[in-house]
């Protein structure tokens, strides 16, 4: 009936059409309002405010997250809570998307520990659990943002600089209008480009300089992020980019919460998923150097060295949940 309504014809049609014109602003509000709700209602129930049980405490268990508060933690690099790109509610600890990335570490560091931790992540989404973690190390993929980044915005500023110059010192060629009209086209779309890349670049490298640098367990959705199917080792549970989980793993596509675990005892490391071990190395094996050699942390000094600590949660611009996070500091050196 719309349809007829805004392609009728005739006297009354223009009115007719300014008629419905409230109508349709209406049901655009209310599916907007709708599409929100249905966002929100993705959000996982309340959660029960965490606890140790008297056995726990026996065995030296520590809860990191409380439920309420962000104490014991804090951004990298920075002794400040990044509270525009993390939020405590309903028991969880959260990502605020969009927002600023930027991880989140402990204030403590752990170098021998049994941690767990309960996820959940949107559909397709990205995110990890990193493990001695130093700060201050150099962030991996700066370089790789500035050689995408800086030849672009140079080339804004030639372009726009040329139009300039064309404007202002060949005055012959620009008395043509056409001529006129594509230096100043030049000038605003370079001018604008320019403007707008250099903001989201030195946005993106403070981001970057808050990321955390340390082996990371990956929280992942298998199921509709695409980058497992390019690259297994960036898979659910996997050591990033560097050691595929097990293939008979069993990872939660539901409202359910996956359960996390790793494990270092010394140099000897255990990933665990929903109560399954699903990876075990060492951090002295020479084939883990050299794939450690073949990717962006090759750049890194003492990658694989026990210098560092804290742990560290991820925010890879997706949304994520994180709660029940505790961990058991062990002897060191056993195993």
């Amino acid at each position: 009936m719309l349809h007829r309504f805004l392609h009728s014809h005739g006297p009354g049609a223009t009115s007719g059409r300014r008629q419905w014109l409230p109508l349709l602003a209406v049901v655009l509000l209310l599916t907007g309002v709708g599409f929100r709700m249905a966002a929100e209602t993705a959000a996982p129930a309340p959660a029960p405010k965490p606890a140790l049980s008297d056995a726990e405490k026996e065995q030296g268990w520590v809860l990191l997250f409380d439920g309420e508060t962000v104490n014991g933690w804090k951004g990298v690099n920075t002794p400040d809570f990044p509270h525009n790109g993390w939020a405590v509610e309903n028991g969880y600890i959260r990502t605020i998307t969009p927002g600023p990335s930027g991880d989140i570490i402990t204030t403590g560091v752990y170098r021998d520990f049994d941690l767990r931790f309960s996820w959940r992540i949107e559909r397709g989404g990205n995110s990890g659990v990193k493990y001695l973690v130093a700060e201050g190390r150099p962030e991996p993929n700066i370089p790789d943002v500035r050689r995408q980044q800086i030849p672009r915005l140079v080339l804004y500023l030639l372009g726009m600089a040329a139009a300039i110059y064309l404007l202002v010192r060949r005055r012959p060629l620009t008395r043509l209008l056409a001529v006129r009209i594509l230096a100043i086209a030049v000038v605003v779309i370079c001018g604008y480009s320019l403007i707008k890349g250099t903001r989201a670049y030195f946005d993106q490298i403070a981001a970057l300089r808050h990321s955390a640098v340390g082996l990371e367990y990956q929280v992942l959705d298998d199921f509709d992020n695409a980058e497992p199917k390019s690259n297994p080792k960036s898979s659910a549970a996997s050591l990033y980019i560097l050691l595929e989980a097990s293939h008979d793993k069993e990872l939660y596509h539901d409202e359910r919460f996956n359960e996390g675990r790793v494990v270092v005892r010394g140099d000897h490391v255990e990933h665990w998923l929903n109560g399954r071990k699903v990876l075990e190395y060492s951090l002295k094996d020479p084939k883990l150097a050299e794939a450690v050699a073949r990717t962006k942390y090759s750049i890194i000094p003492g990658f694989l060295s026990r210098e560092g600590g804290h742990i560290a949660l991820q925010h890879h611009h997706d949304l994520v949940w994180f709660k029940d996070i505790k961990i058991c500091p062990l002897p060191p050196g056993g195993q």
